[in-house]
């Protein structure tokens, strides 16, 4: 054995572990207790406790000789495999916990003899989160953090760097599944006719229940806009029939999930609605949508901004109204196909494939300019690689959506009724009950929430879009929902 680097390199090879995960394959805690040596290499001390309030790994050993989880059998970083040896077992364990990684608050202590990761764990009813990160240890290069662009616009995605003497480990968490009634969700995407029968009324509204078709209550809420198949007892509807809005009319929501939670807006939240009001970094804007009328605005409310999400519901307006109200699949090769990856972009927030099929279906980015100028939002440019939107046209969206003044509006007006990444933003503060959707959006450096709401038979939009919140992001948007919520629709103050 000789020293290279700082790295123990054997001279004899160990051998490899399928898939480099030594881990396991040696017995995880059994082999790697800290006892005797192994071709001619101590053997590290490898300690993992869990709870509901905190996942901790801790490492006692050599910085390298040894693979311990490394794709590429690699026995120059043993100290540093054990960090996906944390994510290897942190994510079976918040698989349906209903726990967060606190991202926010890791402590990482690196020596030249150890390492130990604590890992707070935050309880969110509902939600289930998975984590991951990468990192470099003892190099004077810089960290690449490419393998974690993918989840950036995740569902409550959140990040944060850490550095330790040498070690600097970037971590990342999501919001993996829900169970707080998104069931729904994994239906209309494992059975995309049960779409068919949500939009058409097919399903009792009263207990909330959209996982099981109701029969004897047949309720289309939309008049003749939505025809059911005759022989409604086979559950099936015709998908061809689907979203064939006639342009012009209102039209009610009375079934579905999107209602807002109704917590206290107390005198923190009112003050902390006052500091945000006037950032700079903060975009919004008020709308009546019965009216047409802008109640209030900030002065950026017109400047575009990286919309991460936002412009999915967009790109899905249009690839509805440029096909006459549907998809017609001919450019996926089936209409339940295309149905399902709107539903994908829209309601869990695919990126890929569906964004990208979805902006196809819709003509391109050709296709989406042409239905944005024709609808009036002349600012935005939401088609990819843009994929820029701003505080005012998205308030005249959700009007012109509501009011269902283009093809395909009543069945994106339930596609977004079916939201459930605002649970922690516009939903929080406005009263319980209340009917609502939009899309949300999340990058590192973005948060938003934009979407329309019922309160008192009018219907309302509010956009917030910010800038460089960063984990405070959904707080943020949540404040600022409550507050406009309050100071210009509620007039409470």
């Amino acid at each position: 054995m000789k020293k290279f680097d700082e790295f123990l390199i054997l001279e004899q090879s160990q051998k490899p572990c399928p898939n480099g995960n030594c881990w396991v394959e040696y017995g995880r805690r059994k082999f790697w207790n800290g006892e005797g040596k192994y071709l001619g290499v101590p053997i590290p001390k490898i300690e993992i406790t869990r709870s509901d309030t905190e996942f901790k790994i801790t490492y006692q050993g050599v910085i390298g000789g040894l693979v311990l989880l490394s794709s590429e059998n690699n026995p120059k970083d043993t100290m540093h495999q054990v960090c996906n040896v944390l994510t290897y077992e942190i994510n079976p364990f918040l698989k349906n916990k209903e726990l967060k990684p606190d991202v926010q608050n890791i402590k990482m202590v690196f020596t030249r003899k150890s390492l130990s990761i604590t890992i707070p764990l935050e309880s969110t009813p509902g939600k289930n989160w998975q984590l991951e990160r990468r990192g470099l240890m003892l190099s004077r290069g810089t960290p690449d953090y490419t393998g974690l662009k993918k989840y950036k616009d995740k569902d409550g995605y959140e990040e944060k760097e850490y550095t330790s003497n040498g070690l600097t480990e970037k971590f990342v968490t999501w919001i993996s599944s829900r169970t707080d009634g998104d069931s729904i969700v994994n239906t209309i995407l494992d059975k995309v006719v049960k779409f068919g029968e949500w939009v058409s009324g097919l399903f009792d509204d009263e207990d909330d229940n959209l996982s099981k078709p109701n029969m004897s209550k047949v309720k289309p809420t939309l008049g003749n806009d939505f025809k059911i198949k005759d022989d409604s007892s086979s559950g099936t509807i015709d998908l061809s029939q689907l979203a064939t809005r006639r342009i012009g009319g209102r039209r009610s929501i009375d079934m579905g999930p999107g209602m807002g939670k109704g917590l206290n807006f107390g005198e923190a939240q009112k003050q902390s609605y006052y500091n945000l009001k006037n950032s700079p970094n903060i975009h919004w804007a008020v709308m009546n949508c019965d009216t047409g009328q802008i109640i209030s605005q900030s002065n950026n409310s017109k400047e575009n901004v990286q919309g991460a999400s936002v412009p999915k519901i967009l790109i899905a307006a249009a690839a509805l109204h440029n096909n006459g109200g549907r998809p017609n699949g001919k450019i996926l090769g089936s209409k339940d196909v295309e149905w399902k990856n709107i539903l994908n972009m829209c309601i869990i927030s695919e990126n890929d494939p569906a964004w990208g099929n979805v902006q196809e279906i819709a003509g391109g980015k050709e296709g989406v300019d042409k239905f944005c100028n024709q609808m009036g939002y002349t600012i935005m440019k939401p088609a990819k690689p843009s994929g820029k939107v701003n505080a005012l046209e998205m308030t005249k969206f959700y009007t012109d959506l509501v009011n269902g003044r283009f093809l395909g509006s009543d069945a994106l007006l339930k596609i977004s009724h079916a939201c459930r990444t605002n649970g922690a933003r516009s939903k929080l503060y406005l009263p319980k009950g209340t009917k609502m959707g939009g899309k949300t959006g999340t990058l590192s450096s973005v948060n938003h929430d934009t979407g329309w709401f019922e309160w008192n038979g009018t219907y309302y939009s509010i956009a917030v879009l910010t800038r460089g919140q960063g984990g405070k992001g959904p707080s943020v948007v949540a404040t600022m929902w409550g507050g406009l919520f309050k100071e210009y629709i509620e007039k409470s103050f």
